[in-house]
């Protein structure tokens, strides 16, 4: 179960990377420099911090199915 439970948070991950490479591409936002308008991504906003979460969550929990697993037999 827990197997199973670390894939689908790894896929979710991935998954938004993609929504967050995406809409950085179509939407960038603009940010005030001292003399100038930027624009650029959701890379600098903190918005990868759910993506890595979610994949470190993931990682735990395939990683604590086989250490169960082992515990079991």
């Amino acid at each position: 179960m827990y197997f199973f439970s670390g894939i689908i948070f790894i896929a979710i991950s991935i998954v938004m990377f993609f929504f967050v490479d995406l809409f950085s591409r179509a939407f960038p936002h603009e940010v005030m420099l001292f003399d100038e308008d930027v624009k650029q991504g959701y890379y600098h906003t903190g918005s990868l911090w759910f993506p890595i979460i979610a994949g470190i969550i993931g990682l735990f929990l395939i990683v604590l199915h086989f250490i169960l697993q082992e515990k079991a037999e």
